[in-house]
């Protein structure tokens, strides 16, 4: 059994490609060939010229009827799913077709019924509020699960018995007799609407294996899907892990208190003799400067017009005072540097780079006071909300993210756009390799953690490939 996992960020345009390169026989002759005159490596093996031939005849006899003896073509999909190893099972994330576009005339090139397969799907029928009441949040999301006719015995689109997350089209599940498939599309980012798919997602899965489900029968768990988790470094490109800051301020601070020489003749430097890196030395030295520009963030605007419907709309993109520390805040004074790209709102350019500690409420078995004022994270900005509480309502704040955990991208565009400090690639790698590290804090690490631990759940890619990097 081949089981495959893909996020195709739309079906549609996918289904297009698929098409037009296995869409007739000299485009399939073409993709069962390289560029050398060779066979591809996957159409080099016999048993798969024997599933596209077994294919092929499976679907004449069922087309042909009478004294009609002509070929029905291949249908291009389920082509292309026998040229690679004959897939038993595709699990698909955000497919982003509408429900209603299923089994009808706009159905993308009748992706709901490919030869040979049953096709499970779960797509986003939630609502968002509009200028004019509720709208249809339609186009995004969306997971589908194609099996081989006769290996799914019963499958559910509504496994959270939670309207709320069952209609994003986040989850679809098939159950395959000894074992049941969960099919996700987890949220991105951080944000309590994650955590809460999160846990219900944990749930069901526990369900499942206690035998509380339709035909009371334990089962073994497969997940699978887009999960937009991490739990070692490894898993992250070296450029997104975090550095503590914080830490590092503190370790100079404390190899500069040992050197009792170092404050009178401010020969710290270079950290000579002290074992201490260049660049630890150099962002100690500049951090205050650094602190101080970022105090004066701001989101600058900029006007775009998209090109197909004239429309105008606003990006915006940070900007700070480089010479704020040095009290020059006058316009005439003034060193305006940009951080980051153009991003879709304020919040969302600004939050980047807010590196506040960040704490998110959960419940927990305790009364809370009906208003409470905390620093919340929402995907990537941290901002400041009062949250009011039902008293019945039982809440705790937890810490999701230390105060000063950057990432080592993020800190090498600020010591080199605000303080004119270079790192090059060689130091910024020896950064990663010393004092990269993952968001320990951070609820959604903490939920994977005990998803292998404590419910005995395998990364299998890791298993597997204990040495691979950057996931």
């Amino acid at each position: 059994m081949l089981l495959v996992s893909w996020n195709v960020a739309g079906l549609k345009p996918v289904l297009q490609r698929i098409h037009m390169d296995y869409g007739n026989a000299a485009n399939y002759s073409a993709a069962a060939t390289s560029s050398t005159g060779r066979p591809n490596r996957s159409t080099s093996d016999t048993t798969t010229v024997e599933n596209i031939s077994s294919l092929q005849k499976t679907i004449n006899k069922k087309s042909n009827s009478g004294n009609n003896t002509s070929a029905t073509p291949i249908d291009p999909f389920a082509k292309y799913l026998a040229l690679h190893g004959d897939i038993t099972i595709l699990c698909l994330q955000e497919h982003k077709i509408p429900h209603g576009q299923l089994s009808s005339r706009s159905e993308p090139h009748r992706c709901s019924s490919v030869p040979g397969y049953e096709s499970f799907w779960s797509c986003n029928n939630s609502t968002v509020p509009g200028k004019s009441g509720s709208t249809k949040s339609r186009g995004f999301n969306g997971v589908v699960t194609y099996a081989k006719v006769g290996t799914v015995q019963r499958s559910s689109c509504t496994p959270f018995n939670d309207p709320s997350l069952d209609n994003q089209g986040r989850c679809i599940v098939t159950d395959h007799r000894k074992w049941v498939l969960f099919n996700v599309y987890v949220p991105c980012g951080f944000s309590r609407e994650k955590m809460r798919f999160l846990r219900a997602l944990r749930k069901a899965m526990q369900m499942e294996r206690d035998g509380k489900n339709d035909k009371g029968e334990k089962r073994s768990v497969v997940l699978v899907g887009d999960l937009n988790l991490k739990h070692c470094v490894e898993d992250v490109y070296w450029k997104n892990l975090l550095v503590d800051v914080d830490r590092i301020l503190g370790e100079v601070a404390s190899a500069k208190a040992k050197d009792t020489g170092c404050e009178e003749h401010n020969n710290f430097c270079d950290g000579v003799g002290s074992g201490i890196p260049h660049w630890k030395v150099e962002l100690e030295k500049n951090w205050n400067h650094i602190s101080t520009a970022l105090q004066t963030i701001e989101a600058v605007p900029r006007k775009t017009t998209n090109p197909s419907t004239g429309e105008s709309f606003d990006k915006f993109r940070a900007r700070v005072n480089a010479n704020a520390a040095n009290g020059k805040t006058d316009a005439a004074s003034s060193r305006y540097v940009y951080l980051g790209s153009y991003e879709d709102s304020e919040e969302e350019a600004l939050g980047c780079y807010n590196f506040d500690e960040r704490t998110y409420f959960e419940d927990t078995g305790e009364n809370t006071p009906a208003n409470t004022v905390v620093n919340t994270a929402e995907n990537s900005a941290c901002t400041t909300e009062l949250v009011k509480f039902n008293n019945e309502q039982q809440h705790h704040a937890i810490l999701c993210r230390k105060k000063n955990l950057i990432s080592i991208e993020t800190l090498t565009e600020l010591v080199s756009k605000i303080v004119n400090v270079f790192w090059d690639e060689k130091t910024q790698r020896e950064i990663a390799k010393s004092e990269g590290q993952l968001n320990t804090d951070a609820p959604d690490y903490l939920w994977i953690k005990k998803v292998l631990e404590e419910d005995g759940m395998v990364d299998v890619f890791r298993h597997f490939y204990p040495r691979a990097d950057s996931r």
